[in-house]
């Protein structure tokens, strides 16, 4: 054979050679779907974000450990408790034990230790909520994803256990389960699931930062009203019960505790109930009205049923609040305590009024008709004390436009006290209230904004005026004037109602009423309160008397989305001079 046939050979079998191996190599894979890669990623890192969530929302406490009731009585006051490893709520309540008993020196301590300790706790939370807000972002994406069709593969996810109870890692286990077992309907519905779960946990952190930064923006209002702590160190009794809610920014604690136990204990919920939540999730149908499944299961009956209770443009708006930031975890509260009190017809009868009363109405109007707290203080230590009958009867009989229910709401606070004589403090709910027929500006107040509410309104907030030897509660509510809207104020104990507004009605301090048999101290300052997400929460501080008088500060209302709308602030003049009255 010759040399160039040998050449040939050689050259034909390597060729068939090269072809062969070509032909035994697997087609290269395709890439993992969007789906696949997102929850890569959540599973990745599921258990970091929820350790540190769990850290920053409920401390060293196991569940079911130092316990967050959030209030009980002690003759006249509201007694809030703390724990040193708690949450939000029960060290900040505990770390406020430390206040001293004197005004002055708790206006130092206020201004140094406490400032130092929120602004610690904001930076905690902001080291946290990033990472969350981030996950609760992927599983959005995820679910939409699954949406339009886009299945996560089996084959390209990572191996899971689950170490947390929590409710998102619970969802996040059932999904993996469903991809595993090439289960398309279960994938859609734990990956809306998840999606929820997140974001829960997303909007407890978002709440959390939002209260220290309006507590934070309290204590620098305080600290242009140095004047009054001045003036009452003399002034007042040593006894802090006595004085604390006489002076700018110390009589919010209450309401501050409030707040911050409302994230603990929706954080409780989040991070050990994963299990009852997961028997529940699948409960209702939710196929007519899947906005429903933003709420936690638990909630997700009293949700259907109110919602029912609107009409249908309004319901767009209800199902719109649930996947709201802010809104969404202030429905869960609103939900968990009409359902435990048993008030959820009499709160689905005010809406059905509200729904009457008004064409169109916005969210924030919507989510105030709701608040179940009518005033600062004790206000809602029965969580139905709103809905007693007597008051519900009542509002359905004043409804109407916006004034004339607040001017015959005041008509009827006045009936209640009728008198002087009938002037009483140290009664904690509205329901005792009625049946002593005795009031203070607190509870009148609160009378007030139960029936202005009871009768389908919304947007009704607290003005605490702070006089040194005194304190004085008064209601406001925006009032539509040519085209513009203006705080009204409206006063439980005066015989009248004056065309007054926020903050003008006190640039010349404070008119008491004639035979108000309370002590009568120099008006220091105003702080106007908004609902919160469980009390009311500092929105706007006016400085009435003092070095700084006729300054206007304000807070940031992250969950208030139209508060520029909401009021008109007027000029402000420095009317009261800066000597010691």
């Amino acid at each position: 054979m010759g040399a160039a046939v040998v050449l040939g050979l050689l050259i034909a079998a390597g060729f068939l050679a090269a072809r062969m191996t070509l032909r035994s190599e697997p087609d290269s894979p395709d890439p993992p779907s969007r789906s696949t890669i997102l929850l890569t990623q959540i599973i990745d890192r599921m258990d970091g974000v929820m350790q540190a969530g769990r850290q920053t929302l409920l401390g060293k406490r196991s569940i079911g450990g130092p316990t967050c009731v959030t209030q009980q009585l002690e003759g006249d006051r509201v007694i809030l408790m703390g724990h040193p490893d708690g949450g939000p709520g029960l060290r900040i309540i505990h770390f406020s034990g430390d206040c001293p008993q004197t005004p002055l020196a708790a206006y130092e301590w206020s201004q140094g230790p406490l400032r130092s300790f929120l602004e610690a706790q904001l930076a905690a939370n902001n080291a946290v909520r990033d990472d969350v807000e981030e996950l609760a972002a992927l599983t959005e994406e995820l679910a939409e994803q699954i949406r339009t069709g886009d299945r996560p593969s089996p084959a390209s996810l990572p191996q899971m256990r689950i170490a947390s109870l929590a409710w998102p890692a619970q969802c996040l286990g059932k999904l993996r389960d469903a991809v595993a077992g090439d289960d398309a309907d279960g994938e859609s519905i734990w990956a809306e699931e998840l999606a929820s779960a997140a974001f829960g946990l997303a909007d407890l952190h978002r709440w959390f930062d939002l209260l220290l930064r309006s507590h934070l923006t309290s204590l620098d209002f305080q600290s242009l009203c140095r004047f009054a702590f001045e003036w009452a160190d003399p002034n007042t009794v040593a006894v802090k019960e006595k004085w604390e809610s006489n002076l700018p920014a110390a009589s919010l604690m209450i309401a501050w505790g409030h707040n911050y136990l409302e994230v603990e204990r929706q954080a409780e919920d989040i991070f050990g109930a994963g299990a009852v939540m997961t028997s529940l999730a699948l409960y209702h149908d939710l196929s007519h009205c899947p906005a429903a499944r933003w709420m936690p299961p638990a909630q997700r009956g009293a949700f259907l049923w109110l919602r029912s209770c609107l009409s249908p443009d309004k319901q767009g708006l209800w199902d719109k609040a649930a996947s709201a930031p802010f809104t969404r975890s202030y429905l869960v509260n609103i939900l968990f305590r009409a359902a435990k009190s048993q008030a959820t017809d009499s709160l689905g009868l005010v809406l059905e009024r509200l729904d009457r009363l008004h064409p169109v109405v916005t969210v924030d109007e919507l989510m105030d008709a709701l608040f179940y707290r009518a005033g600062l203080y004790s206000s809602g230590v029965e969580w139905s004390d709103r809905y007693d009958p007597r008051l519900l009867t009542a509002g359905g009989q004043i409804m109407g436009p916006r004034r004339d229910v607040v001017q015959k709401a005041h008509t009827l606070a006045g009936a209640v006290l009728n008198g002087w004589e009938n002037y009483g403090g140290g009664i904690p709910t509205l329901r005792q209230s009625l049946d002593v027929r005795k009031l203070d500006c607190i509870r009148g107040t609160d009378l007030i904004g139960a029936l202005y509410r009871n009768a389908g309104q919304g947007e009704y907030f607290v003005v605490r005026l702070s006089c040194g030897a005194s304190g004085h509660t008064v209601g406001a509510m925006p009032i539509d004037r040519n085209g513009r809207r203006y705080m009204q104020i409206v006063d439980s104990i005066s015989p009248d109602i004056y065309d007054v507004e926020w903050p003008s009605a006190y640039f010349d301090g404070i008119v008491w009423p004639q035979g108000y048999p309370g002590p009568q101290g120099p008006l220091f300052s105003a702080e106007l309160c908004v609902r919160g997400l469980d009390g009311y929460m500092f929105a706007e501080g006016y400085v009435a008397r003092g070095p700084n008088a006729g300054r206007l500060f304000r807070a940031p209302l992250d969950h208030i989305t139209d508060w520029d709308r909401t009021i008109a602030t007027t000029s402000l003049p420095n009317k009261i001079a800066a000597t010691t009255p």
